[in-house]
């Protein structure tokens, strides 16, 4: 054990400081605001990556102090209220302000780079690529607002947290074959538009390679498209309606699919939605390029309602945060 360590395990806090600490804590939770708050980053001043940096001017490394109006903790709540004897210290993320179609997707969960913090508004995500430990101490004297004003809210930003932590990494080879779709569902989203809703209607978008990502000899992907129940429920044993039937295997654009989708609403029976969500589905996937080792693409469109673990543990969700730009080629 290094003398650091040592120090670290034999030294601990005054006992009437933990208690004072331990009582100002108590009240916390994951996803709440801390007011004000700073954020820390470390940089090389010589060779500065961002604008803080390049402020700094001289060499060597340099500790950048921010200060942010808002802060929310990233710390889940059974850690922020334990001990200080314990768990000294928490995370805390900077919180940001989104419009447009970069605020609509972080909602939707396609930029796992934000999470959201609805009780400062629906504008408001806590910036998980900058985050900052600090002791309780400092949390115990800032002003507190509650972030997740239901359990809705605090599942939503803690599942936030954790898909930010565990993110599958996608070859870059699929991330460049993906980019037109990437791009479509980007721009679609939150559109007054029958495809815009659609977009809308997607809980999730999951990809699985077979017979693994990487396969020397080459891998078939299939794009799962999870519709949210209100879209999409459990589809019985009934058939579709046969002139929708044949109307999809005439063969139709992404738009028409989209525009039937959106005309039959909840008219048309779960058999016939699931048809066309598939053949939408099937579109969607037929904007990414077959390129170097992916082989084929299939695009299915399922209910959460259904959708099973299996699958979902083996697959990963796709991200939009990173789209690439430039040729294909």
């Amino acid at each position: 054990m290094s003398d650091s360590a040592a120090s670290e395990h034999s030294w601990s806090p005054a006992a009437d400081l933990v208690e004072s600490i331990d009582a100002a804590t108590q009240g916390w939770q994951q996803g709440d605001v801390a007011k004000p708050a700073v954020a820390i980053h470390v940089a090389d001043a010589a060779q500065p990556l961002t604008a803080e940096a390049a402020e700094l001017g001289g060499v060597g490394v340099k500790v950048i102090q921010l200060v942010f109006e808002e802060s929310a903790v990233v710390t889940q709540t059974c850690d922020v209220v334990r001990s200080c004897a314990q768990r000294p210290t928490v995370q805390i993320s900077p919180v940001v302000r989104l419009g447009g179609t970069e605020r609509d997707n972080a909602h939707a969960g396609r930029i796992p780079r934000y999470a959201p913090v609805p009780g400062l508004g629906a504008d408001a995500f806590a910036d998980l690529d900058k985050c900052t430990t600090v002791e309780k101490t400092l949390l115990a004297g800032l002003d507190q607002e509650r972030g997740c004003p239901d359990d809705h809210s605090l599942r939503a930003f803690s599942r936030a947290v954790a898909r930010h932590r565990e993110r599958f990494a996608f070859p870059d080879e699929w991330d460049r074959a993906a980019i037109k779709l990437k791009e479509r569902m980007t721009k679609r989203a939150a559109k007054n538009s029958a495809e815009g809703r659609c977009v809308d209607a997607i809980s999730q978008i999951r990809a699985s390679a077979v017979p693994s990502w990487g396969a020397p000899d080459g891998y078939s992907v299939t794009i799962d498209f999870i519709i949210r129940a209100e879209s999409l429920g459990t589809v019985d044993d009934a058939s579709p309606d046969p002139q929708i039937m044949n109307w999809i295997l005439t063969g139709q654009s992404i738009d028409e699919l989209a525009g039937k989708l959106d005309e039959l609403g909840k008219n048309a029976s779960q058999a016939t939605r699931s048809v066309l969500w598939m053949a939408l589905a099937a579109g969607w996937a037929g904007l990414v390029t077959k390129r170097g080792p992916i082989a084929d693409v299939t695009g299915l469109a399922e209910s959460e309602l259904v959708y099973s673990i299996y699958r979902h543990d083996h697959s990963a969700q796709m991200n939009f945060d990173h789209l690439t730009s430039g040729s294909e080629e």
